[in-house]
């Protein structure tokens, strides 16, 4: 039975590798201390702490394995094999707390009983052996000054110790409850200072010093969980991504999710760094979910609410969707998904104005009937309304919305949005329900004057000058807007003439002829009776590759046509965009043909996917003509077409298609 309880002991001590101090200052903060002193003298190491002093009670439990006094939930451990840590790092071990002194050391276990087999070093107390005078001298100093508990850890592993007294760090102290003060003594000293000020039942101003400096926390505790916020004068601060560890009152090596800390009382593996997903733990995920959820959902209620900037950076989900996708569960992608699932009742309510429009008008615009303008939060987190928003799958206001806003007479219109309008048309790949001569004429008012851009472009203004400038700001050709526009006059046409002369003629974008109206609907498999003609100016780099060329303008067509589209090309996932929609994702492969008909492979990886995904996986054919690029969307290809499976790397190939292009974007 020793022989198995000395294995055991190992195997615990290995699981808790690095991690001995940890377990000593948590059994610092349940006996209540406040001051915890870690200290190398000789070839000892001291630990001592001004708790509660152990009882008879503590020490049968600290000699058993898996047995502790205290219940889940009743301080931070419960297993009772946390001290076994010690076992990695010394082969004795002295305990002094109050009147009772003992040694644990596996030579007087073995001569006690009269064995030579292996024995557990934390098992058999015997009375105290501790001769190293000077030590002895320093425990009586420590007891004067009040610290009533010491530990004494002899025959030391001092590489351990030494990378301990190094890796030992203030996000320790931040979910603890007692432990104010923390000394370390080696070849220097360093100080951790620990200060709590209560600002209601749930919230907690900290700051923790330390030999880097002082960080401040606020702590936000409700239903047996608690958020710790990093914070500065303004407010919260999000944290960087892989600094956002969940506690089980000390950091394990598992992420939250969001910028931000979370301690809980968590299943954990043995060594309490990695969460385990049980029920006990999913509770306190939905926990945790209906907090972050509620902070969101009342912020965009009322977005005047203290620190609205801050505390909605800090709750940003800190991976993306394609991260979880491929990931292994855990318990940020549970946490992620389960605040999803709460704040997407806000789609229902609330719509995000265009990013198109500048942050001033954008807040100002009138929503449509039965929406709420999602808020605009100012200052450097402002962005992260319309991040949660977009990740809650709130839509995004349409140019025709804007327009009828504009039209309504409500809604504030500057020289400004007006260019940000009709550059948004002008440079669109795809129709946005308004063509460029309704946009230029919406008239707002400029100066006390009642104006459209086509009367700012014909120069007839005081601001015609500066409203040029705007909308060439935005890489628009203001002379080329001009002659879509047909306001070209004698003398630009004239200048017009010269720039083709000089080899400056740009394409020349055409309407859409109404009675062919363009692909509005989210049909990706075309009508069947012919490509879709889309005119647009195609933009082109001399450094570009053909297929790098295809999946942009891949890309842009998909976002036209209503999707939130994502470029993943350079990630090897198996597809070059993700495009989704309320209800939809699309994986889609973009594949650039020199001919119709040309054969196209599928890499292994692009094959599984594609398999995996069915008519989820959208095939991308491109056709680069003299004068239009074609495009065909085939959804489930791996399954509609067929493939022969060559030996060029194992690559899967396919050469019998129609190629029946339907979408057509001429240059």
């Amino acid at each position: 039975m020793l022989q198995d309880l000395a294995g055991l002991e190992r195997y615990v001590a290995e699981s808790y590798s690095a991690r001995s101090f940890i377990e000593l200052l948590q059994n610092a903060d349940d006996a209540g201390a406040d001051r915890v002193n870690f200290e190398v003298l000789n070839d000892s190491l001291i630990c001592a702490n001004n708790g509660r002093v152990f009882t008879e009670r503590d020490l049968a439990a600290l000699c058993r394995s898996a047995s502790s006094t205290k219940r889940r939930g009743q301080g931070i451990g419960y297993r009772g094999i946390g001290f076994k840590s010690i076992v990695g790092v010394a082969n004795t071990v002295h305990v002094l707390s109050g009147s009772l002194e003992c040694t644990f050391s596996r030579e007087l276990t073995k001569r006690a009983l009269a064995i030579d087999h292996d024995v557990p070093l934390v098992r058999v107390p015997h009375e105290l052996r501790l001769d190293d005078q000077q030590v002895r001298s320093r425990i009586s100093e420590l007891r004067l000054e009040g610290f009533e508990t010491v530990f004494v850890l002899q025959g030391l592993r001092m590489d351990s110790i030494v990378d301990e007294v190094s890796q030992f760090d203030s996000d320790y102290l931040i979910f603890l409850t007692s432990v104010s003060f923390v000394t370390l003594r080696n070849k220097r000293e360093k100080q951790f200072g620990v200060e709590r000020m209560s600002i209601d039942d749930e919230l907690l101003d900290l700051t923790i010093s330390s030999p880097t400096g002082a960080d401040r926390w606020v702590l936000l505790s409700r239903d047996g969980v608690t958020l710790a916020f990093s914070a500065d004068e303004d407010g919260p601060v999000p944290l960087r991504a892989g600094h956002c560890a969940v506690h089980a009152f000390l950091p394990t090596l598992e992420q939250t999710g969001f910028l931000v800390r979370i301690n809980a009382d968590v299943s954990t593996d043995p060594s309490r760094t990695r969460v385990v997903l049980d029920g006990r733990t999913d509770e306190l995920i939905q926990s945790t979910a209906g907090i972050i959820s509620g902070i969101i959902s009342s912020i965009f209620d009322d977005p005047s609410v203290k620190f609205a900037g801050g505390l909605l950076s800090s709750l940003t989900p800190s991976s993306d969707d394609v991260s979880l996708q491929f990931g292994r569960r855990s318990f940020a992608s549970d946490l992620i998904a389960a605040v999803r699932s709460r704040i997407s009742t806000l789609s229902e309510e609330f719509i995000l104005p265009p990013e198109w429009i500048n942050r001033v008008d954008a807040a100002d615009l009138l929503p449509p009937m039965g929406k709420r303008l999602c808020p605009v939060v100012n200052g450097s987190n402002g962005d992260a309304a319309r991040r949660l928003a977009r990740f809650a799958g709130v839509g995004v206001m349409s140019v025709a919305d804007v327009v009828s806003a504009v039209a309504s007479g409500n809604t504030k219109w500057s020289l400004t949005s007006c260019a940000d309008l009709v550059s948004h048309v002008a440079s669109s790949v795809l129709s946005p329900g308004v063509t460029l001569g309704d946009a230029a004429a919406i008239a707002f008012e400029v100066d006390g004057d009642i104006l459209t851009a086509n009367d700012l472009l014909r120069g007839g203004s005081s601001r015609s000058s500066e409203f040029a400038d705007l909308v060439a700001s935005r890489g628009i050709d203001v002379m080329s807007l001009r002659r879509r526009l047909g306001l070209l006059d004698e003398a630009d046409a004239l200048e017009a003439k010269s720039a083709v002369a000089a080899g400056g003629l740009e394409p020349i974008v055409r309407e859409v002829d109404p009675a062919r109206p363009l692909l509005t609907e989210r049909n990706l498999r075309g009508s069947g009776e012919g490509a879709r003609a889309i005119d647009i100016e195609i933009p082109t780099s001399s450094n570009s590759s053909a297929w790098r060329s295809a999946e942009l303008l891949v890309l842009e067509l998909l976002t036209e046509l209503g999707y939130q589209a994502s470029d993943h090309s350079r990630q090897n996932l198996g597809y070059d965009i993700l495009a989704t929609s309320p209800g939809t994702r699309l994986f889609v492969e973009v594949k650039s043909l020199s001919y119709p008909g040309q054969p196209f492979s599928l890499t292994p990886n692009e094959d599984s996917l594609a398999r995996d995904s069915g008519s989820a996986y959208v095939l991308a054919l491109t056709y680069r003509a003299s004068n239009a690029v074609y495009v065909q969307f085939i959804p489930d290809a791996r399954k509609v077409l067929n493939y022969v499976k060559q030996c060029r790397q194992w690559a899967w190939e396919c050469s019998e298609y129609d190629f029946v292009p339907t979408h057509e974007v001429r240059s």
